[in-house]
């Protein structure tokens, strides 16, 4: 339902993965795999894809390796993954998560932090900590591995 109503991006992945070598041999390396591409991805931001949000899938393991140094395995793996990228214009929900004199922060997709500026709240809007709302972009800026987004309520 989430995907139907608001822009999210489904897409495939190819990223290398570095594994314990004690894991080879795992009847349920699949599982400890996407466990472990969860960790690293889930802090992923880039201008280009924006927010990994979730990995959905693993798809396929494309190679393997030794790493010389530490004698770990690398994984050349495929993988589906959700991914929000803040764009102008565009509906999102959110959860308000802090209220200031200047206006009111919102949490989208627990990664990206939005802020509706106390001029643009209509006077007849109450929203409390904790509430759930819909917001639109109005402004995004990337610096830093992260983007700063502007929104108002809808």
């Amino acid at each position: 339902i989430l995907y139907k109503k608001y822009k999210m991006t489904i897409t495939e992945m190819i990223r290398d993965l570095k594994i314990e070598p004690c894991q080879i041999g795992n009847p349920y390396i699949n599982t400890y795999i996407l466990s472990e591409l969860q960790k690293v991805m889930k802090t992923e931001c880039t201008m280009t894809h924006g927010h990994i949000i979730n990995v959905a899938e693993l798809k396929e393991i494309l190679d393997n390796k030794i790493e010389n140094s530490s004698s770990d395995i690398v994984l050349t793996v495929k993988f589906v993954v959700d991914m929000f990228k803040p764009v102008v214009g565009d509906v999102h929900p959110g959860t308000v998560i802090a209220q200031f004199t200047d206006g009111v922060l919102v949490e989208l997709y627990g990664v990206q932090k939005l802020l509706i500026v106390a001029a643009t709240i209509p006077e007849d809007k109450v929203v409390e900590v904790g509430d759930m709302v819909e917001v639109r972009i109005t402004a995004v800026r990337y610096n830093d591995h992260a983007f700063s987004c502007i929104g108002v309520f809808v």
